[in-house]
This record gives C-alpha cells, structure tokens and sequence, in this order.
C-alpha cells in the first residue's frame, strides 16, 4: 500500500476520535489525520487483511526534512 491510499478512511475517523486531533497533531507531528498515514492503513491492514499484516515485517514512514 502507498501513501496516497484512502481505504483506511474509517480508521483514521476512529483514530481521531479515541486519541484527538491535538494530541495526535502533538505526538506525530502531523498537521491533519487523513486517511494516508501509515497508522490509520496499518489499523485497516488489521482490520480487513489480518493475514497480511502478519506477514509484514517492516513498516515506515518517510519524513519530509
């Protein structure tokens, strides 16, 4: 999956609700909670293919500097 993916949609509306958009702006650095971070298409990944998130073994984000 690439960044630019917008499955996790609900996830990042379930991520924003538990944590709040201050505080995940605060510890992540991100201006917004979108679809596209990786955490919301991880939480996707756990939620509608479990077997392959399994087999992953490594994910990342790239940071603009």
């Amino acid at each position: 999956m690439v960044w630019l993916d917008t499955r996790s949609i609900e996830e990042a509306g379930e991520i924003e609700t538990q944590v709040g958009q201050q505080t995940f702006c605060r510890d992540t650095g991100m201006p917004t909670l979108s679809p596209s971070p990786a955490v919301s298409t991880l939480l996707w990944l756990v939620k509608h293919q479990l077997a392959l998130f399994d087999q992953a073994r490594l994910a990342f984000v790239c940071r603009r500097m």
